[in-house]
């Protein structure tokens, strides 16, 4: 290979090919969106190609499958492309499309291709779905090493119906410290209400949820307060539907930040030349329902808009994930307006994940009395918490008194330092605290900003 694995991505491949010796067939590596998965997959594939083994990589999307064919190709590896456009070599290594082998299969096409000695699954989370399961049945002797960042489905299957062993890696905590992921800046925007919502397979049931999300006056909202914490931040917003996507991209744009809608509609050219129009900027909001909610990473992305509610975790860090690459100085607002934080806790937070069944849930699985909003800056913080962390609000003692509001600071939050310097005085409102730092100089797009007032519980 041609650069240097990091230690976790150096000792989950260690471990992952210690357990293959050891004749452990089937084994599932977990590691947070943004890790280094594919570092993993390249060193796997070396390993097993040198041996004069055969390789196949299996994903599920062409976005995938082009990311991964580019990976290889700058480590060198030589392959072949198994998917509608390509033509079908027999090279040691294989980057698959699982449908195209199906079909191929199942038309006798596959003649002259060698038996995979092993098989990568990525995104692995979905390999309980019919068609993996139908391929790994036609390959019973292969190992399958599978990897994920969230081993966990909505339905709550274990992945242990494939997967003998769970390797995992850091925590995303730790890879933030390490500054591999960014930090991320939770907000509460309270647009959605799922009381009364039904569920369908496992998720809130679509019609019902537009019919509260897709509405001028939640989207005008979500514009709002995109403006007031995000700013010409580039954004990736995740809708309920295409049709919700389209209404959202719509408003955006007519407000004067250029937006584009994109789905499987527009297809593959169509998505291929939207993509370049938004990382040339000619976009600032990207929007979509499911489309790129695995193995789609925007380097620059400042800001996810939730504008989905969604029951299952996965989805959850999925889309999350998206944003997460690090770069010096940035931090990922999570524009949460759907609630999701009340069902999934802190994007960041560590997890413990296991190939068990999950077990049933209630609908408000989250324990919502460990997190709280904050009512003036809208950061999702610790219930214990009596001063917000970013704009210095008290709560009262009791909650049956009400706060007495004293003269107003605004005040610039910086993570991890103190919120001590006081820039601006006498703003009443949140808006009006904007305006007098806009007018002193201190735009919002000039850095990360909060502007607030100061509450303080009534003696």
């Amino acid at each position: 290979m041609n650069y240097q694995l990091r230690d976790y991505q150096e000792r989950l491949t260690c471990e992952t090919i210690d357990l293959i010796n050891q004749g452990v067939g089937k084994i599932l590596i977990q590691l947070a969106t943004r890790g280094g998965k594919s570092g993993i997959i390249a060193k796997l594939t070396e390993y097993f190609r040198d041996d004069k083994r055969t390789v196949w990589f299996f994903a599920h999307t062409g976005i995938l499958i082009d990311q991964m064919s580019q990976e290889y190709e700058s480590h060198g590896i030589k392959h072949g492309i198994i998917d509608p456009s390509s033509p079908q070599i027999n090279y040691r290594v294989q980057v698959i499309s699982k449908d195209s082998l199906l079909s191929r299969h199942k038309r006798g096409k596959l003649t002259n291709l060698t038996t995979p000695d092993l098989i990568i699954i990525d995104e692995a989370h979905g390999a309980l779905a019919g068609t993996y399961t139908e391929i790994l049945a036609i390959y019973p002797k292969a190992i399958i090493v599978g990897l994920t960042g969230t081993p966990i489905r909505l339905d709550r299957k274990g992945m242990g119906r494939i997967f003998d062993r769970l390797l995992e890696g850091p925590p995303i905590p730790d890879l933030q410290s390490r500054e591999i992921l960014c930090p991320i800046d939770t907000y509460g925007v309270d647009l959605f209400n799922d009381n009364g919502v039904h569920t369908t397979g496992g998720d809130y049931n679509t019609a019902e949820v537009m019919e509260q999300v897709d509405k001028p006056f939640v989207i005008s909202e979500i514009v709002r307060h995109w403006e007031l914490l995000a700013k010409g931040k580039k954004t990736l917003t995740f809708c309920a539907s295409i049709a919700h996507a389209e209404d959202v991209a719509a408003r955006f744009t007519a407000s004067g930040y250029p937006s584009v809608a994109i789905s499987s509609n527009d297809g593959k050219e169509g998505i291929k030349a939207k993509l370049r129009d938004f990382y040339a900027g000619k976009y600032i909001n990207l929007c979509s329902v499911s489309l790129f909610i695995m193995g789609f990473t925007v380097k620059d992305c400042e800001c996810i808009i939730q504008a989905r509610p969604t029951m299952s975790l996965m989805v959850y860090l999925q889309s999350l994930g998206r944003g997460m690459m690090f770069l010096q100085g940035k931090t990922l607002v999570n524009l949460d307006c759907v609630n999701n934080w009340t069902r999934h806790g802190f994007p960041d937070e560590e997890r413990q994940w296991s190939l068990e069944d999950a077990p049933k849930r209630k609908r408000k699985e989250v324990d919502q009395a460990t997190l709280k909003r904050c009512p003036a800056c809208l950061h999702v913080v610790k219930i214990q918490a009596k001063v917000c962390p970013y704009c210095t609000y008290l709560w009262s003692v009791s909650v049956t008194r009400t706060p007495e509001e004293k003269e107003g600071a605004m005040v610039k939050i910086q993570r991890g330092k103190d919120l001590t310097r006081a820039i601006a005085l006498g703003a009443n409102t949140l808006k009006e605290a904007v305006r007098i730092a806009q007018d002193m100089g201190q735009a919002p797009s000039q850095g990360w900003f909060v502007w607030t007032k100061i509450l303080k519980k009534s003696s």
